[in-house]
């Protein structure tokens, strides 16, 4: 798909939502369990990490802040700009400071300028641990994040 074409792109990630949905109610129906959603509400939900939307961290940092960033708390925002900067890799450690520097420099994708509490935060959360002060690296359940 040509780049900058957003709303076929937006219209494709909605059929394909919708695809999935009624493929899980086809399946419910077929195994004998109830529907996965009550009839005339529609399921809201984000696909899975191992789904459509799995990271790829050679986009550019707008780009990754801007698809995976959106909907996201500020301790969410934390541990994704920690997992681009690692690439996903949770043997990486990641300053605080270069966090903080990326974080300001995407003050309209993030919404507003970076708060210290989002990295307590997302230490609360188990997403990143850290071994000093302001070193982090990931935790393996950092990509729950996401879904």
């Amino acid at each position: 798909m040509p780049k900058g074409n957003n709303s076929q792109s937006d219209e494709l990630r909605e059929i394909l939502e919708r695809a999935q949905e009624l493929l899980a109610r086809a399946i419910a129906l077929a195994s004998g369990t109830s529907s996965p959603k009550t009839s005339g509400q529609r399921a809201t939900k984000k696909v899975p990490l191992g789904g459509i939307d799995t990271p790829d961290f050679s986009m550019s940092l707008r780009a990754f802040a801007k698809k995976f960033g959106k909907g996201l708390s500020g301790p969410k925002k934390f541990v994704l700009l920690v997992a681009y900067l690692a690439k996903g890799k949770s043997a990486t450690t990641v300053q605080l400071a270069a966090v903080e520097k990326t974080w300001n420099k995407l003050t309209s994708q993030l919404g507003g300028k970076f708060n210290n509490a989002y990295a307590t935060r997302a230490r609360e959360g188990d997403w990143v641990d850290t071994e000093k002060s302001g070193a982090y690296r990931l935790r393996p359940s950092w990509a729950e994040i996401l879904k």
